[in-house]
């Protein structure tokens, strides 16, 4: 299992349906994001290529920024 797959089994894990399908336009869309990195020594230099990978693709479809409106911040 990669990362991907393991935090989207994680995030569904505890899910509850709510009806229907809910159709997210990721331009209308904004929200407060917060990623905890490990730093251990268990966390390889691959495994750290990975997470960076995986969360540059997470925040790449939204709109990032500090300005006032529909933008979505990243810590």
């Amino acid at each position: 299992m990669n990362l991907r797959e393991s935090v989207l089994l994680t995030a569904t894990q505890d899910s509850t349906p709510v009806g229907e399908y809910c159709k997210i336009s990721f331009n209308e869309t904004w929200v407060d994001v917060m990623f905890l990195i490990e730093s251990t020594k268990w966390m390889t230099r691959d495994g750290l290529n990975e997470v960076t990978d995986f969360i540059a693709t997470s925040v790449s479809k939204l709109p990032v920024g500090q300005e006032q409106g529909k933008r979505t911040r990243v810590g």
